[in-house]
């Protein structure tokens, strides 16, 4: 019905989201962008420490163009050797250590997109001392998450240049572009805030606890508090 809980906590979240969205793109959308582009680089410099770190930079056309470190036995595969002009197993071997990919910023706008879709859930949940400490855990969960999504789209684009793709990855990057954005902030905001798992799963109303009014003992003669019923 149109009272229920659930329907109330829609309509909030809808407002919200609205607002949210409104920051995210306003305010939040470049810093955050560049915060992903930042820590993705830092995250795949230290997953091949002998190589060049990773770099990356942002084109005129928006384009993300990166330099990845390639691990030597990536390196000496006979696609990636023949990419970078060996012409036969004669041939002396290329030493291939940066693969420069340039790929789109859509996916990393996607996965910004999960903060406002997080907090806008949290916000329309009853407000508790919990809400702060839910929007702080979930939020530097968020940004962990971006950096790990992101650097499974460059893996899935560098695996496509170097023709190593195969289903396992397609299925992996499916998700990681599809599924995962859209599923975690409310299953986030769900497990760390109580009131909302109460409101969406059991169906409880958000209504402020009962109120205490006064009532006479007449053993010690001071007053004393009972619940009224609705």
């Amino acid at each position: 019905m149109v009272g229920a809980p659930q329907i109330r906590f829609l309509v909030r979240g809808l407002m919200w989201l609205a607002v949210t969205l409104t920051l995210w793109w306003t305010l939040l959308h470049d810093p955050l962008l560049s915060a992903l582009r930042s820590a993705t680089a830092t995250a795949l410099s230290l997953t091949s420490r002998f190589n060049p770190p990773a770099s990356v930079s942002v084109q005129a056309d928006g384009m993300w163009a990166w330099q990845i470190p390639l691990p030597e036995t990536i390196g000496k595969q006979a696609a990636v050797q023949r990419m970078f002009g060996r012409e036969s197993d004669r041939s002396a071997p290329v030493k291939v250590r940066i693969l420069k990919e340039t790929i789109p910023q859509l996916h990393a706008a996607l996965f910004t997109f999960t903060f406002p879709f997080f907090w806008a859930t949290a916000l329309a949940a009853p407000w508790s001392r919990r809400t702060v400490v839910a929007l702080i855990a979930g939020s530097a969960a968020l940004g962990a998450l971006a950096v790990l999504l992101e650097i499974v789209d460059v893996a899935y684009f560098v695996a496509g240049q170097i023709h190593l793709s195969n289903p396992v990855l397609d299925l992996v990057n499916y998700f990681a572009t599809l599924v995962i954005p859209y599923l975690t902030p409310p299953l986030l905001a769900l497990c760390l805030l109580r009131d909302l798992r109460r409101i969406v799963l059991a169906g409880q109303r958000d209504e402020p606890p009962v109120p205490l009014t006064p009532r006479n003992d007449a053993r010690n003669g001071r007053g004393a508090y009972r619940r009224t019923a609705r």
